[in-house]
């Protein structure tokens, strides 16, 4: 009896707590992570770039002038983001002046009416498949852009030989992307892309006062884009953004090599 009675009041007990536990309200689940929406607007300083590439019967295998120049560049982008996928509207305008053509060896300048002007937009969906790679907030993803773009080139090669070139198109390109979430105050990504964009190209000549010349054909593309991201007061950011280009054009009459580089900064706003 003497044992039974302190093994009856220990039952008891257990049974007293576990009935008040079971009374008491679960704790509430942790609340999902919502999608966050957010916008940027930027403005910074380009260099450009074109190569052309002869094309006869067979191409050189590169051209060693390059038709170089620099001026303002504006982009925007409006981001729809969560813990495992991401929307970007990406749009961006640039124009460039100041041209020379530049050797290995020597750098001539240009007629100072030369321009070129970029025009592009892009929509991309990404997902991060690999999160938290090596540290909390780092994350790795694919994704896949679709890209529309439009460039002008203006040459004057005296005063009365000039070249006016438009070419237009669209395509699609694979992405590689590194997410950085792990401070509060400072944010990072980068990607890297490739694909081909089908283009129409049009040129009118001078000395061919007629009409003008179409062609069209398949391109290659790669860019190379790196951003951070500082906190300045709530969902306020400075945003700096640089960003690597490259594009290739050609076609059976035609080929050339575009490059541009640009350091864009401007502020950012998450809600």
């Amino acid at each position: 009896m003497r044992i039974l009675i302190p093994v009856i009041v220990a039952a008891a007990t257990a049974l007293a707590a576990a009935t008040t536990a079971s009374a008491q309200p679960a704790p509430a689940a942790s609340a999902p992570i919502e999608k966050s929406h957010g916008w940027s607007a930027q403005a910074g300083y380009e260099v450009f770039s074109l190569r052309d590439v002869s094309r006869n019967i067979k191409p050189p295998d590169a051209s060693p002038i390059a038709w170089r120049g620099s001026g303002q560049a504006v982009s925007g982008r409006y981001e729809i983001s969560a813990l495992k996928s991401a929307h970007l509207f990406d749009g961006s305008v640039s124009r460039n002046g100041g041209f020379s053509y530049v050797a290995p060896t020597a750098s001539v300048a240009a007629s100072a009416s030369d321009s070129a002007s970029r025009f592009d937009l892009r929509y991309e969906y990404r997902r991060y498949f690999l999160r938290d790679i090596g540290f909390d907030g780092f994350d790795i993803g694919l994704g896949v852009q679709g890209v529309g773009t439009r460039v002008a080139f203006d040459r004057h090669i005296t005063s009365t030989l000039q070249t006016a070139t438009r070419t237009s198109g669209g395509g699609v390109a694979g992405v590689v992307s590194l997410r950085l979430r792990r401070w509060q105050r400072f944010a990072a990504d980068a990607s890297w892309g490739n694909g081909a964009v089908v283009s129409l190209r049009t040129t009118e000549h001078s000395a061919n006062p007629s009409g003008d010349e179409s062609f069209s054909g398949g391109n290659y593309l790669s860019d190379l884009f790196v951003r951070g991201d500082v906190t300045l007061t709530g969902a306020t950011r400075l945003s700096v953004t640089w960003r690597r280009g490259f594009d290739y054009y050609a076609s059976d009459h035609f080929s050339y090599s575009g490059h541009r580089q640009s350091l864009n900064v401007g502020i950012s706003y998450a809600y």
